[in-house]
């Protein structure tokens, strides 16, 4: 089961069952708003798209608006796209059952920027804990002197010394 963990998901909601709105929140994070939009309405139904639309409108306070001609459905995702990255918006985590209802996406749909940060950002997570384990080597070092600091101050029990 995949899970979207959108950027204004609030945890005490319950999680809801749609592929797109998965979809759209996860690809939202390292895809242009043009290829998620170009990707789910080729990938989607038309009845898929206002299903997700009716639910998603469920958890907002607002309708979204009702798109009319030929371009409907395209426009109609772009609207869903929009509202799932406003972090304004507090929605439900969306949750795919069915995997085979998450379009396929490659190497060229992704946003370089988003990967190209990624390696500094772990990077950073690298560096962070090299630094906390020198921090824990030095810790262990000083525990280690002391030890043997209070060992030579204070005698061994013998075995037959008992506390009262």
């Amino acid at each position: 089961m995949s899970v979207s963990n959108n950027a204004g998901s609030d945890q005490r909601l319950p999680p809801t069952q749609n592929e797109l709105l998965c979809f759209i929140c996860q690809k939202c994070k390292i895809m242009t708003v043009d290829d998620i939009a170009k990707i789910c309405s080729d990938f989607y139904k038309e009845d898929e798209v206002f299903a997700a639309r009716a639910l998603l409108e469920q958890a907002l306070s607002y309708r979204l608006p009702r798109r009319e001609g030929p371009n409907k459905c395209r426009m109609t995702t772009d609207d869903l796209i929009k509202t799932c990255l406003d972090r304004n918006k507090t929605l439900p985590l969306y949750y795919a059952a069915d995997l085979g209802r998450l379009p396929a996406v490659d190497s060229n749909h992704g946003d370089m920027s988003a990967i190209l940060l990624e390696p500094q950002y772990l990077r950073e997570q690298v560096r962070q804990l090299r630094n906390l384990k020198s921090k824990v080597d030095e810790i262990a070092k000083s525990l280690a002197n002391r030890e043997d600091g209070y060992r030579e101050n204070f005698p061994p029990l013998s075995s037959t010394a008992v506390l009262k």
